[in-house]
């Protein structure tokens, strides 16, 4: 007669011999559901057969001549090139020195989000303009007036 303990322990080694059998590259054990349903082992086998077939054999070996062609190889080439340029650039806008009056946070934030510079933006702190007009801030062109406690 089974009892309720001796099923536990029957799941307990079913589920700790399935989590042996589960590595990673890595070394690390992971505890992976493998889903034993009489239809989901039939699809496992129609998955395998299609990846044994020949239409998919040679379309592996046409992918593996695309990605080893020289034109993608030269794309790669390209792109690392791109991606270079780009950090380089970056790194060379980030060392330049913020004299805007704008915090650097907000200068780089506008600037990320716009892809313009701000680097002819002025901003004038504790300034009289947007007091004779009744407001917070005023801005002309590329000058930002703030008024007596706006800076915030």
């Amino acid at each position: 007669m089974n009892t309720s303990a001796d099923k536990t322990q029957e799941n307990n080694s079913k589920s700790v011999s399935g989590a042996s059998s589960q590595m990673q590259i890595s070394g690390k054990s992971t505890f992976q559901f493998v889903d034993n349903r009489p239809e989901a082992i039939a699809q496992r086998k129609i998955q395998e057969m299609a990846n044994n077939s020949s239409q998919a054999s040679r379309l592996r070996a046409f992918q593996e001549m695309a990605n080893n062609s020289p034109q993608a190889k030269q794309a790669a080439q390209l792109q690392a090139m791109a991606d270079n340029y780009s950090a380089q650039k970056q790194s060379i806008i980030n060392k330049q020195e913020n004299n805007t009056g704008l915090p650097n946070n907000l200068k780089s934030g506008i600037e990320n989000l716009s892809g313009y510079s701000m680097d002819d933006v002025k901003v004038h702190y504790n300034s009289e303009k947007p007091v004779q007009l009744k407001a917070h801030a005023y801005v002309q062109g590329t000058d930002i007036h703030l008024a007596s406690g706006q800076e915030k």
